[in-house]
């Protein structure tokens, strides 16, 4: 496995997330000023994104706006980004053709959608759930990714967010890796099901839900959801093989596994909830007595174990 895998992807929500358009920079367009009749202070008045599409056809302008939308909560302004970022016309004016032989991180509009994923209201999942649902919009790959990413910020993951996984997560879909990093790192109850049935899918490649498992379930092994979600597939549908690989991933982290890549780190059980090591527990006891684990792996699971018991 090298570095283009899933597990070499965990910091990529992060880095998106902190990520500096430089598109977008620290520059604001002259805003509107007034004098308030009280005082000789001067009052900011920021031009609605309405006003600011009408007035200008500037990108820059135009990226700061629909910024200063998704930054708030103005149900109103909310409600426009909503209506122009599926508006082709507006989408264009934000980002060439050009600009999308870029990485999609360094677009205008990826500062739009890092300000809705930053902004934790419901106006923003509601304009997260349009993007991801909206065929115009997810009809480029530099978009499809953002919105992979982005969905991970909507909980519970919505119906809108699961059905974009879905897509992406088909054995030759060109960001399944990244899906699969998005659907641990949402840990939700809803998105568990769709984990389950990608894990358990015999027309994905082995190695790669290996490699999965090492790392966004891995990232993720101090999430009740993923847990939960582990239970099931080590009882059910998952190959014998890989129940195996699933008990070392949870039990017997390994920097072996990881060539040249930032190695994922698993939570430590001092810092589970008393329910997630309960759970995590419950796993290691059934492994124990079901499968006949290698050496190293059984000793990585009782030594674990121990700790869990000591709790």
């Amino acid at each position: 496995m090298n570095c283009s895998s899933a597990h070499c992807t965990k910091a990529v929500l992060v880095a998106f997330i902190l990520l500096v358009c430089q598109a977008c920079d620290s520059s604001t367009p002259d805003p509107q000023r007034e004098i308030s009749p009280s005082s000789n202070e001067m009052t900011t008045m920021q031009p609605t994104l309405e006003e600011t599409v009408a007035s200008t056809d500037d990108a820059r302008t135009r990226t700061m706006a629909a910024r200063r939308a998704a930054q708030g909560d103005d149900p109103r302004e909310h409600a426009s980004l909503r209506r122009f970022l599926v508006d082709p016309a507006f989408v264009h004016s934000l980002d060439s053709a050009a600009d999308y032989e870029e990485p999609p991180t360094r677009l205008r509009i990826a500062g739009v959608i890092k300000d809705l994923m930053e902004n934790r209201i419901a106006e923003s999942d509601a304009t997260l759930n349009v993007l991801a649902s909206d065929d115009w919009f997810v009809s480029v790959e530099p978009r499809q990714y953002l919105m992979i990413l982005a969905m991970v910020e909507v909980r519970p993951a919505s119906k809108q967010g699961i059905a974009l996984w879905t897509t992406h997560s088909n054995p030759d879909a060109a960001y399944r890796h990244t899906t699969l990093d998005a659907i641990p790192d949402n840990a939700t109850e809803p998105a568990m099901p769709l984990l389950e049935r990608i894990m358990t899918d015999p027309a994905q490649d082995p190695d790669e839900r290996v490699a999965w498992m090492r790392d966004g379930i891995l990232r993720n092994r101090d999430k009740l959801p993923i847990l939960a979600a582990c239970d099931r597939m080590l009882k059910g549908a998952l190959e014998p093989a890989l129940k195996l690989k699933l008990v070392a991933a949870l039990f017997d982290h390994q920097d072996s596994w990881y060539v040249a890549c930032d190695i994922p780190v698993p939570p430590s059980i001092s810092s589970m909830s008393r329910e997630v090591q309960l759970e995590l527990r419950s796993i290691g006891e059934y492994s124990i007595q079901t499968f006949e684990l290698d050496p190293r792996t059984k000793a990585a699971v009782e030594a674990n174990l121990k700790l869990l018991a000591e709790r």
